[in-house]
């Protein structure tokens, strides 16, 4: 009987140790995924926003005087998120040469952050060197903030012709897993990135003398 009990003792005591053993290899390994979508997100996150830097800060590039460089504009409001949604300007294309670029914002899923559902956005890159459009780079299918400010010299909110500085802002969601709340993908956290420049190449701009 006591050989019994003491075999039952350690079957039980091996049943414990596997699950301990187990749930510990799998939150490793849940956090061993964690780390790699962040890791991924971050990298894909700034190589965007390093094009996306490199490309305003040439806007105007080879410019003549008085020439608009900012050729269309659009800001849309999904569901209190402004998003810029389309911004075109002449600049410096992929080849070197002036050309047209575009950034276009499209949404592609809901995702969860700190509790309520927001949209996603993709933003597509697309450059004319003068033979039309054509697809060139973009960001992740996650952004939930991507917004293009048109600041004067002294930072406030201006009109096209006027602009002389550009304020970017944009976050990226990283997935936590792949289950759903309300119909949206989770998201543990943020990727924020921001920047404000005055390229030089706005300084004349509708300059009329």
């Amino acid at each position: 009987m006591i050989f019994i009990f003491d075999k039952l003792t350690a079957t039980i005591v091996a049943a414990v140790l596997f699950m301990m053993i187990f749930t510990l290899q799998m939150r490793v390994q849940n956090n061993s995924v964690e780390d790699t979508l962040f890791y991924q997100a971050k990298k894909a996150t700034l190589s965007f926003a390093e094009t996306l830097e490199r490309d305003l800060s040439n806007a105007g590039y080879r410019n003549t005087p008085g020439n608009d460089v900012i050729t269309a504009y659009t800001n849309v409001d999904y569901d209190s998120t402004e998003v810029t949604t389309l911004f075109q300007f002449w600049g410096l294309t992929s080849a070197g040469t002036r050309g047209e670029i575009r950034y276009v914002a499209t949404q592609t899923d809901s995702l969860v952050v700190d509790g309520s559902a927001v949209p996603a956005f993709t933003v597509q890159r697309f450059e004319n060197a003068g033979a039309g459009w054509s697809a060139a780079g973009g960001s992740t299918n996650s952004l939930v903030a991507f917004e293009i400010d048109t600041l004067d010299e002294n930072d406030i909110h201006t009109t096209l012709p006027e602009t002389r500085k550009l304020r970017i802002r944009m976050s990226n969601a990283v997935g936590a897993n792949t289950m759903s709340q309300d119909g949206a993908h989770r998201v543990a956290n943020q990727l924020r990135w921001g920047i404000t420049l005055a390229p030089a190449g706005l300084s004349f701009q509708g300059y009329q003398g």
